[in-house]
Parts: C-alpha cells; structure tokens; sequence
C-alpha cells in the first residue's frame, strides 16, 4: 500500500503505528538524525531481539515523512519465503507499477535500477533475526551507490564488515535507558519508589538486567513487585529472572512470552494466537470474525487492551484498522500451543481447532502485498469453506 498525500511529497509504504505507549530510544532516534544529514549512505542497527529497534526506527521516519526530503521511503520486513533481493524487487515495483504480475523479469529488473539511479530514495530494510544473504550483500552495495538505506538486525554488524561500504554508520542498542534516567523513572513512579527506597544495589541489579528492553523492564519490575506483596523478597524475586539470563538473552525472553501469554484472559489468548498465524498484519474485522464476538462488546475491546497493555500486539492505526505482533512473539506462541496437553482442557481444544484452521488456509490468508484483498475478501474466503472445516471436524462444530 503507497501512500500519496498531496500535503506529504515523499511516497511511502509505512503502516501507521500507534507510538503513544512506545518507549522512545532517543540514543537510536538520535543516531538516525545524524546519518541522514551525514555523507554516508548506509547506517546498521543492531541488537538483540525486542529491544525496540525497529519501534523507534518507525517513529522517527514516519517523522521524516512529513519533512519532504525523500521523494520515496520504502518500508521493507525481510521474510524467509523467498530471496531477499526478490522481496526488495518486488516492493519497489509497487512503487513504480499497479501490476507487477505481468511483467517480464529483465524488464522488472531494469525498471528497479531506473528508479534507483534516477530518484532521491531511503529504504528501510529490517531483517529480523534473519541473516543477510550472499546475493542481497551485493545487492545493497548496488542500491547505496546511490541511495540511503537503514538497516535493522539481530546480527552483528560484524559479520558483514568485509561486505558492506566500509563508510557506513552503525548503531549498537546496547542500552534503551541510562542509569540516571532509569534510577529517575523509578524514584517518580510511587509504587517503584516505595519498594526500591534504600537499595541502591537493587537497582543496579535490575538496571543491569534489562537496560537492554523496555518490553522486558516493564514486564520483570511488575513481576517482581506482585511477588513482593504477597512477602518474597525483592532480591528473591529477580534472582530467578538473573539466572535465565546466564543462559542467554533470547532465554529470559522466552521465560516473559510464556509469562505473558499465559496471563492473558482466554480470548486475548485466542486474539493473539489467531494473528500469530498470520506472517503479516491482518484486519482486526478480520480476527474478530473468527471469534465470534460482538466488535462493539467490552469482552472485546478488554481482549484487545489486555493484548496492548502487555505489549504483545501492535495496533496499526488504518481507515481499516489491523493488529500485528513481533515475529518472536508468533514463533513462542505457537511453540506454547504445541506443548500442551490438547484434550486436558476444552480451552485448548478450541485453540487448536483455531491454529488448524488457519494453517489450512494459510495460501489464501497469507496474502503478500494485496493487504486490500485480504480486507475485502477475508471473510468471503471463511464463509466458503465453513462446510468444508466443519464436516473435517465435527469435534468442534460450531466452536468457531
């Protein structure tokens, strides 16, 4: 989806995010400020996972987008179903044509180097976990010579120090927060302040644990306070976290999905497992129609908040609004699902049925750039093969 806001020069792909409960990383809001007005055309963030690099790139170009500087900023999520270099092809394409399809290959490849050399461009590629190909490595090199590019991974820029510019500029997302600013955000919150008041090495202790993720400070400071009211010990609490962190940080990751996850209500439950099944965004309708729910309930929209409140799902603010989740968020979700003991408990019966369902029809749901298909014809595509679903599975007839 481009969008071509008369008031706006610059054309963009950018889905609106919802940044008012996004904590800013300044230091990365910063660093991009200083790559933009600089000489160099490539800059590498890098980090590890869910530590709010690619929040806070998304807050500062869609900042960027309303300064004119750019005539085009593509927004790329690299994804590992097919060459990366395919997957930059083809958006750019829908920059340039309304149908793709038809298009000869060598014509496709001429009219992305056209607009590459012929236009002020910024893409965005954020790779995920994912590493970067041999054949995109050269690729970038291509696109650079002539235009900027960010870049966001989990991998160290490190590993590509041979074979990316060597002017580039690179960002490490070491820390989100200092610990002045952190020891200050405690003290200003009562509650924080109230069980921390005195224990300097408390803090210290904590800061040093999840300086890294906001999404994991938040989560390990509620915990440990909830735990602390009913009498165990602040340094009690958190050992059990630091001792998942020898192991790694994706570990003590893992440890707060599944906290997460299995805090939620029964339908923020089935909300989220039902969007982990999708690789890209998909319609809040759309989700909604699934679950059977009235959309204007409180059951709903409490489901929803409770999704939102612990970070687990992004809302995409659109005239058709959608909802979207971290690809390590899916990947644990599903994972959790898997390891249950399936016929112990209806809930999960259910839950099952749902993942199934899905997986099923993954081809027609799964729609790569045609998101303006997947709002209209969603629920076409369930309606048609309601019969088919439920005579496969008279179990849970009428369960969906």
């Amino acid at each position: 989806m481009i969008n071509n806001n008369l008031k706006v020069g610059t054309r963009n792909n950018l889905l609106p995010q919802d940044s008012s409960k996004i904590v800013k990383n300044n230091k990365i809001i910063d660093f991009l400020d200083k790559f933009i007005k600089d000489k160099a055309n490539l800059a590498y963030i890098y980090g590890n996972k869910l530590t709010g690099k690619t929040k806070a790139t998304t807050i500062y170009i869609d900042e960027l987008i309303e300064k004119n500087i750019y005539q085009n900023i593509i927004w790329i999520d690299i994804k590992n179903n097919k060459p990366q270099k395919e997957q930059i092809i083809d958006a750019v394409l829908l920059f340039i044509l309304e149908n793709k399809e038809k298009i000869d290959e060598e014509i496709k490849q001429n009219l992305v180097k056209e607009f590459i050399e012929e236009n002020n461009n910024l893409m965005v590629l954020d790779f995920n976990e994912y590493e970067i190909e041999e054949e995109m490595l050269k690729f970038i090199k291509t696109i650079v010579s002539k235009n900027k590019m960010i870049i966001i991974s989990c991998q160290n820029v490190k590993t590509y120090e041979n074979e990316l510019p060597k002017n580039l500029k690179s960002f490490e997302n070491k820390e989100f927060i200092n610990i002045e600013d952190f020891k200050k955000a405690i003290y200003e919150t009562l509650e924080f302040h109230i069980m921390t008041e005195n224990n300097e090495e408390f803090i210290n202790n904590i800061y040093n644990l999840t300086k890294e993720s906001p999404f994991v400070m938040t989560h390990i400071l509620k915990e440990i306070i909830e735990k602390n009211k009913y009498g165990e010990s602040l340094e009690k609490a958190l050992e059990e976290y630091e001792k998942v962190r020898k192991k790694g940080y994706d570990k003590l990751l893992e440890k707060i999905v599944h906290e997460k996850f299995n805090s939620l209500s029964n339908l923020s439950k089935k909300i989220l497992i039902i969007v982990s099944c999708f690789k890209f965004s998909v319609s809040i309708e759309l989700v909604n129609y699934i679950c059977e729910k009235d959309i204007t309930s409180n059951e709903w929209k409490n489901a929803l908040k409770e999704c939102y409140d612990k970070a687990l799902l992004t809302p995409i603010i659109l005239n058709t609004p959608r909802i979207n989740t971290n690809n390590f968020i899916k990947m644990i979700v599903l994972e959790e699902i898997n390891n249950k003991i399936i016929n112990e408990d209806e809930l999960y019966n259910y839950i099952k049925y749902i993942k199934e369902t899905l997986v099923i029809y993954r081809d027609y749901l799964e729609v790569e750039d045609k998101i303006k298909i997947l709002n209209d014809f969603g629920k076409e595509i369930f309606s048609k093969n309601r019969k088919i679903l439920f005579r496969k599975n008279k179990r849970y007839r009428g369960m969906l």
